[in-house]
């Protein structure tokens, strides 16, 4: 239901975040020794500066925060609407902002420095959570979601071409419907089917994610 966390053998320091302070502690209990956690909201700047100042510096970030609206385009409100937005894309943008200055320099430092795997690799990576329900391709009553991850693939498209060069690599993944706590109410029966969803990526290795990645820019 969670998606692997780097080992600590592999010299990794993980940092989870949410607003959910109890599922801080859950998880905290269950992997004490290979993650730290601490209560961050994305939906505030400051929350988010102060976040990125503690973790600080930053290899990997990855922006997982989001909310699935059920529902076509007659049945949302300007509040839902700008609510998906806010949660699912604003705050991708917001971290995005706040930790790039840092992934910058760390890339340039280790490309002085003759470091393997930095200039068009890149030595720092940002990973988004997108869904196939994007541009990918459309899904019945997911109206706000789908718009939202559409522009989710738009944001990451456009920051890895402006930062790859630069040792900052950016990519989307884009799975399908997920068995984990905060999608139970995608399990609806208007939501159209994981066999359905299968039958568009036979191929895929993991979760409906096709093994071409051919929506991951780089």
């Amino acid at each position: 239901e969670r998606l692997p966390s780097p080992s600590p053998d592999e010299g990794a320091v993980v940092f989870t975040t949410d607003v959910n302070e109890e599922a801080l502690a859950s998880l905290r209990k269950e992997r004490p020794s290979a993650i730290e956690t601490y209560p961050m909201n994305v939906l505030s700047d400051e929350s988010v500066r102060s976040g990125v100042e503690r973790a600080e510096p930053l290899d990997v970030v990855f922006n997982c925060a989001g909310y699935v609206h059920g529902g076509t385009v007659l049945d949302c409100t300007d509040e839902e609407w700008d609510f998906a937005f806010d949660l699912n894309v604003r705050s991708m943008f917001r971290t995005i902002r706040a930790v790039l200055p840092g992934m910058l320099e760390r890339a340039s430092s280790a490309s002085a420095q003759g470091v393997e795997g930095v200039g068009c690799r890149g030595c720092c990576s940002i990973i988004n959570m997108s869904s196939v329900a994007s541009s990918v391709i459309g899904a019945p009553n997911r109206f706000v979601y789908g718009t939202t991850k559409a522009a989710v693939v738009g944001l990451t498209k456009s920051v890895a071409m402006d930062y790859v060069k630069m040792g900052v690599r950016c990519n989307a993944i884009c799975p399908e419907r997920a068995t984990a706590p905060a999608c139970t109410i995608a399990s609806a029966p208007r939501v159209i089917t994981s066999r359905r969803w299968r039958s568009l990526f036979r191929d895929s290795p993991w979760d409906g994610l096709p093994r071409r990645r051919r929506w991951l820019p780089w």
